[in-house]
């Protein structure tokens, strides 16, 4: 064995072929880490590809697998997480119950761990108020079960941390090469349609995802993010309507408001929350989604970040969205050219029928059928 590989710092990372974990491994490896990734038997790699990683199979949900995936690491980066489920059994089982499996196979074969990060969510804080950015020491106001299996997976993690050196970060909205939640708000514009949510402006934070992973690594290895909560923000307070503009003149596409009625997608919600339970397959969304698209400002404050560990971001906005834009050029949607076709037809169908139903105040029935992932 060469000697770079005897010193070089063993990383495993759970949720390494999500959007933000994958990100992960690429920038440790890039450091000359020895990354272990925790893999489904079911997950699929393609973001992992060419990558000198080892993958490991395994999953956060079933502790038996565990032991032998943490020995020998130095450093974790839990970036794991149910973002959509059937029941809100389905968040705290990966969230709250998986982090706690994790934790405790530290304790198990690696109590000597030199630094635990924990990738939570903005969502486990809460939203803000109109004029105040959530700040780590405001006490947590989840609004959904997404968000409230994030902080029940966060006070796992703070009940170890006097005997282990565990760190939490809170991104906000993560935009950036890679992000398919995109994906969706592109094809509308590119059908010349920009969704205006409910009758009221919205405000949120975000991150690149390459501040984001830079952030990360930044708290594993700081002494002072030790035992700490971390917002990670560039923007603290975007307008939504101001980020479609943006991204609708990137895209060079003129668009149309379409406002999409609250009640019409409460009820939508129902419906995918039934057809959900009946086929055991998470909707794309939910009545807790719902709840937390209906506040008005997610806005947070990264200044701990900037203070304790001289974390500032890079990457604007417009660089971001720019970035963002070029990958799906380059890399295009998800799916083939025909299954892309239906759906534009389908989201604009879908976008007109919603614009017609609030303006003469009837009632419609929706359907999804597009099946997505549970887990990052």
């Amino acid at each position: 064995m060469a000697e770079n590989e005897k010193t070089a710092q063993g990383v495993l990372i759970t949720g390494a072929t999500g959007f933000i974990g994958s990100r992960a491994a690429a920038a440790c490896a890039a450091e000359s880490m020895r990354v272990r990734c925790l893999v489904r038997s079911t997950s699929r790699l393609g973001r992992l590809r060419g990558l000198p990683i080892e993958t490991f199979i395994g999953d956060v949900t079933d502790p038996s697998g565990l032991n032998e995936a943490v020995e020998g690491m130095d450093l974790i980066i839990h970036a794991a997480g149910a973002t959509r489920g059937t029941s809100d059994e389905d968040y705290y089982r990966v969230n709250a119950a998986g982090t706690l499996n994790l934790l405790k196979a530290v304790m198990r074969v690696r109590p000597g761990l030199r630094r635990f990060v924990y990738v939570s969510s903005q969502a486990a804080g809460g939203p803000s108020s109109a004029s105040s950015p959530r700040k780590e020491s405001d006490p947590p106001k989840p609004v959904g079960a997404y968000g409230r299996s994030k902080l029940a997976g966060e006070a796992a993690v703070t009940a170890f941390a006097q005997r282990l050196p565990v760190t939490i970060v809170r991104p906000p909205v993560v935009l950036g090469p890679g992000a398919h939640e995109l994906e969706s708000l592109i094809r509308l514009i590119r059908l010349h349609v920009r969704p205006v949510w409910g009758r009221r402006s919205h405000y949120v934070s975000f991150i690149d995802i390459e501040d984001l992973v830079r952030g990360i690594l930044t708290a594993v290895r700081h002494e002072a993010a030790a035992g700490e909560t971390f917002y990670l923000v560039a923007d603290g307070r975007l307008l939504w309507d101001r980020f479609f503009k943006i991204l609708a003149g990137r895209l060079n596409k003129w668009t149309v408001p379409v406002r999409v009625p609250v009640r019409l997608i409460r009820c939508l919600a129902v419906l995918m929350e039934w057809h959900g339970r009946k086929s055991a397959v998470p909707p794309l969304l939910n009545v807790s989604k719902v709840r937390e698209m209906n506040e008005r400002f997610w806005i947070c404050d990264g200044g701990k970040a900037e203070r304790l560990l001289n974390f500032y971001p890079r990457v604007s906005l417009e660089e971001s969205i720019d970035r963002t834009v070029r990958w799906f050029d380059q890399e295009g949607f998800r799916g083939s050219t025909k299954d892309s076709m239906r759906m534009d037809r389908t989201v604009l169908r879908d976008c007109i029928s919603s614009r017609s139903v609030e303006s003469r105040g009837e009632d419609a029935n929706c359907s999804s059928s597009r099946k997505r992932r549970d887990c990052k």
